[in-house]
């Protein structure tokens, strides 16, 4: 499939690009190479071939969400448990700067 200068020039405006004249050429040439091989593929049929999502045959393990009621402690438990500097019941940090 042939890309137009058009198509390359709308393409470059909606990607919010600037390219030089070579860079024009170059994309031009590999995004026509795209599209052939994109003909390509559409022209295999696939009569009867069932769609697929995945191939390794991995199945999704996750767990399931259970919301469950927990008693948090009070602040000043937690801060009495930790083992960082407290000042002004507050967990003092090392600067980060």
């Amino acid at each position: 499939m042939k890309f137009t200068k058009e198509q390359f020039k709308k393409l470059e405006e909606l990607s919010k690009l600037r390219l030089s004249v070579e860079d024009e050429l170059r994309y031009a040439t590999d995004i026509e190479g795209v599209l052939a091989y994109a003909e390509e593929l559409s022209a295999v049929d696939t009569t009867g071939v069932l769609p697929t999502s995945q191939v390794t045959g991995l199945s999704n393990i996750q767990r399931t969400d259970d919301v469950t009621q927990q008693e948090l402690e009070s602040g000043s438990t937690l801060l009495a448990h930790s083992n960082q500097e407290v000042e002004m019941k507050q967990i003092k940090v090392p600067n980060v700067l």
